[in-house]
């Protein structure tokens, strides 16, 4: 396995508060698209985020709670191939990239 580490920064906690009607706001919703092969398993600030597995080169680590300020994201990654290569991409619900974070 691979394990791969970064920090994500976030200047506003971006967590799942429910609005009134008990519906999450999609505002705050960050998704994380992984492409690549194999098998990766997600924590996220000590928390599990669980194993994906790779459907057709993609993985979606779905609704990322973030808190503001600095944000440590570790994946373990067992590719099919030494040669294989991983990608991770942030989004929002509407599949925009996110510009607001900043990595390190």
């Amino acid at each position: 396995s691979v394990l791969v580490g970064t920090s994500v920064s976030s200047p506003r906690a971006r967590k799942d508060l429910s609005s009134d009607i008990g519906v999450p706001n999609p505002e705050e919703q960050v998704f994380c698209d992984l492409l690549g092969t194999g098998r990766i398993e997600a924590a996220l600030n000590g928390r599990s985020l669980g194993e994906v597995a790779f459907a057709k080169g993609l993985a979606t680590l779905a609704d990322i709670e973030l808190e503001a300020g600095a944000n440590h994201l570790v994946l373990r990654w067992w590719p099919e191939s030494a040669e294989d290569t991983l990608r991770v991409e942030f989004r929002d619900i509407m599949r925009r990239p996110e510009i607001s974070l900043s990595f390190g």
